[in-house]
This record gives structure tokens, sequence and C-alpha cells, in this order.
């Protein structure tokens, strides 16, 4: 270690020099450049951040990792949430193919009507209906005539049906029915008819009617046709 010696100013060795605080801090100056201030700081150094120490000693001052511990419980499930807004629609699909045709329903009820029809002494359709199924019809008509004088006593008025297409000229349920006696003044007559009759769908069934020479007419007729079980 280094001494100082302090001369007097005025050459006399033998005097012993006082210390001045020039001369403490230039020693001190002196201590810390040559390595003592270094020894000092660092006895007094602080260690604030992990990036003060050199990875490799951390790494050899952290202990050995543990084993992973027991997984925890499952939390408690959360609250559903809000629906969310419709989409918007889709574009509308191809059309289907076309379905099977399905069969054919039953044939319903045919009727006919007729008016204002003028009677000869030959027998004459006065009414008719086309059958709509194959099987047996119930056939009900209603005929509503008159005749104009001069009557004559015996005057009638007679009709029937006929199937016209499967059995022409073959009268079924013949039905007539006599003005009343002679007079100055028209006179009328009503002839209900019914029967069953066999027929092909498409028959013509008729309601032919006779009166005599003149002034026989028919006002009103109808025939309905019901197809049976």
């Amino acid at each position: 270690m280094l001494s100082l010696r302090r001369t007097s100013r005025r050459g006399d060795p033998r005097r012993r020099p006082r210390l001045s605080y020039a001369n403490v801090v230039a020693t001190l100056a002196l201590i810390v450049a040559l390595g003592g201030g270094s020894a000092l700081a660092a006895s007094q150094y602080i260690i604030t951040s992990k990036s003060q120490i050199k990875p490799k000693v951390l790494r050899k001052l952290h202990g050995a990792r543990g084993k992973p511990g027991p997984p925890g419980a499952d939390g408690a499930n959360g609250t559903n949430g809000k629906n969310g807004a419709t989409g918007p629609s889709g574009p509308t699909g191809p059309a289907g193919a076309t379905g099977v045709t399905g069969p054919a329903g039953a044939g319903g009820i045919a009727t006919g009507t007729s008016s204002n029809v003028t009677l000869s002494a030959i027998q004459q359709a006065v009414v008719s209906a086309t059958a709509s199924t194959t099987g047996h019809q119930l056939v009900i008509a209603q005929v509503a005539a008159h005749r104009t004088s001069p009557q004559t006593v015996g005057d009638a008025v007679g009709c029937a049906l006929i199937n016209v297409t499967a059995a022409p000229g073959s009268d079924v349920d013949q039905s007539a029915a006599t003005f009343p006696a002679a007079g100055a003044f028209q006179s009328n007559v009503d002839l209900p008819l019914e029967s069953v009759i066999a027929s092909t769908a498409g028959d013509t069934i008729t309601v032919a009617c006779v009166g005599g020479a003149a002034g026989f007419v028919v006002d009103n007729a109808n025939v309905t046709l019901i197809p049976l079980p």
C-alpha cells in the first residue's frame, strides 16, 4: 500500500505533516481507481430485476420441476346465450316431379231438363241424361203437360223410360195421365216416373212421351240418374 509523505514548505524533514480534506479525498480516489472501490461498490449492490442476473445463473437458481397436479373440478355450466336473429329465407327449391295419376273417381249423379216440347201421336224423346257409371241407375223423372182446347174426353199423355243406347224401343215404367173432361179451357197433368235401369257408362236414358194429333205440350220435364252400389 502506498504511503504519503508531506514535505514542509520550509524544507524541514523532521516536521510531521497534517492531514487535510483534500489529502483524504485524493487518497480515496486513488484506492477506487486501483480496484478497492470495485469491492466496496459490489458489497452494496442491490438487485431489483431478474434482467440484472445472467440467464445461466437463473437456471441454476431454479429448483427441479415438480409433477403436474391433479385436474381441478369442472366449473359450473354457463347460462344459455340469447337466440340469434332469424336468417334470411333461402331460395325457392326446384319444382318436384309430377305425381302419378290417381284412380278415376266414382261417377256422380246425372240430370237432364227440358221445357216447351210439342207432342204428337208418335212417341218422341222429351228429356235425356247420360249415365256416368256402369251398373244400375235409379231413374226418377217428372213430366208436366197441358192440353189446349178444344179438348176431347179421354185425351191423355203417355210417357216411359228408355235406355236408347242399350235397348232402344224397350219401354220401362210406362205411365199415362188423362186430361180432365172436355171444356173450353186448358187443362194440365203431371206424370211421375221411377225405375231401376241397367246401363253402361255413356248410355243415354230418355223420357219418351206421346200425345195426340195437336194441342199436346210438355211444359217442363226433368230426369235424374243416381248410380246404385
